[in-house]
């Protein structure tokens, strides 16, 4: 049996990244007041909210909007986004980095017939920053043979005309 899970409302999205903005600025803080706060790591960035964000993005029409979506679901056994279209079904991986912009490229992934890279680069610890990029490799068996560790700058060389978008949370 899979779960399926549904994927989070524009205000937990909304309500997820300012929590997640907080955390990130009491370790900022705690790193410049206590010397061994540096050994505290940063959170990572939940997969619930940028599957949730890409989800939000296909249905309002801002990214694929060339498909005929019926539905969309998380159902991490098959893909962590699957589309369910009136004659198939598309299977999304989705990843997310921070200001690091490396990520784990995965087997799943080169599988999949969608690679959404949700880079918020810096927006978790600048307090006035609400933009993020998003990053479409259709078909990423073309691009990735084996699984691989790779950064985003090494992405964009790799696939020369790489589907981005800067999107705010006003877009969803």
């Amino acid at each position: 049996m899979t779960t399926q899970i549904k994927h989070l409302s524009k205000q937990d999205i909304e309500s997820l990244s300012q929590s997640l903005k907080r955390s990130f600025k009491y370790l900022t803080d705690q790193r410049t007041s206590d010397v061994l706060a540096k050994y505290i790591q940063f959170p990572k960035i939940p997969p619930i909210l940028s599957e949730s964000l890409v989800a939000r993005l296909i249905t309002n029409k801002k990214i694929l909007s060339d498909l005929a979506v019926d539905k969309i679901v998380i159902n991490h056994a098959q893909a962590d986004l699957v589309i369910v279209t009136p004659s198939h079904k598309i299977m999304v991986e989705v990843k997310s980095t921070g200001k690091s912009a490396f990520q784990n490229i995965g087997e799943k992934d080169i599988r999949s017939d969608y690679l959404i890279w949700v880079h918020f680069n810096t927006f978790f610890t600048e307090e006035k920053l609400d933009s993020f990029e998003v990053f479409i490799i259709k078909h990423p068996k073309r691009y990735f043979t084996k699984p691989t560790k790779i950064n985003l700058a090494d992405v964009k060389k790799k696939i020369p005309n790489l589907y981005s978008y800067i999107f705010s949370f006003a877009d969803l």
